[in-house]
């Protein structure tokens, strides 16, 4: 059968509830507020969760440069990378084992951090940790000339 949730009071259109654990890949969403009459909603999807096996280039990354990551569970829906906890940048989908996503500028960690991939932006379970570098940029040289020998 059904499973029944309690749901959140939000607002008079919106309210909130905690989906349960389910092997279905797909559900119906109901809702009640007298616990007789049931209003049928849209279609709920589980998915499984998203595992990384690696990601390219290895060793120290700046931004700009783009991530290849290689795993399972990629859907192409609302997919994004998550660079610690600081930035957010949409993935483009490859394949089911495939994204790639772009390391965006501004991160302030230098060293090890965290990347993480979502398929619906809230969800980030998989994570691995990958080297991020600051990019070195030339803002002045001096003298800015010299004679030929």
């Amino acid at each position: 059968g059904d499973t029944v949730v309690p749901a959140r009071f939000i607002s008079s259109v919106e309210c909130e509830c905690t989906s349960p654990h389910s092997t279905n890949e797909s559900v119906s969403v109901s809702i009640t507020v007298n616990g007789l009459d049931w209003f049928i909603g849209p279609i709920f999807s589980f998915t499984k969760p998203i595992t990384i096996e690696s990601v390219e280039p290895q060793g120290p990354i700046t931004a700009g440069a783009l991530l290849t990551i290689q795993g399972y569970g990629f859907t192409n829906d609302d997919l994004v990378c998550r660079f610690d906890l600081e930035k957010q940048v949409r993935a483009s989908f490859l394949s089911e084992t495939q994204v790639t996503c772009v390391v965006p500028d501004g991160l302030m960690t230098t060293g090890p951090i965290d990347l993480s991939v979502s398929n619906n932006a809230v969800d980030f379970e998989a994570k691995v940790s990958i080297i991020h570098a600051r990019g070195i940029y030339i803002s002045e040289i001096h003298p800015t000339f010299s004679a030929v020998s």
